[in-house]
């Protein structure tokens, strides 16, 4: 199970509102859809936790600036990943073995 306050703490002072904590379990909702979809997992498993936390913490940081693939800020250069695209590419092989017998 995922641990809101786990990812509040590790966000920090950015993360202290109702509405950031609502922005938060929308994203672990979605993310753990996913994760469960890609791994054929009716319920998100603990071993795949780490992964949607970090999802989760990576579309926190990019929430405005979701146009850009990268930003150049007083030389600090910051390059986004595609996240879904890559918790998916992260989970491929870590499918349910349940889903993989075929009767």
């Amino acid at each position: 199970m995922i641990d809101i306050n786990g990812l509040k703490a590790q966000l920090g002072e950015r993360c202290r509102t109702v509405e950031d904590a609502a922005l938060l379990n929308a994203l672990i909702s979605r993310y753990s859809r996913l994760a469960c979809s890609v791994t054929h997992f009716d319920t998100l498993p603990d071993e795949l936790c780490p992964y949607v936390e970090t999802a989760v913490i990576r579309a926190y940081n990019k929430v405005g600036d979701e146009a850009y693939e990268s930003q150049n800020v007083f030389d600090v250069s910051t390059k986004y990943v595609d996240i879904e695209s890559d918790l998916i590419k992260q989970l491929s092989c870590k499918k349910n073995p349940a889903s993989m017998v075929v009767i």
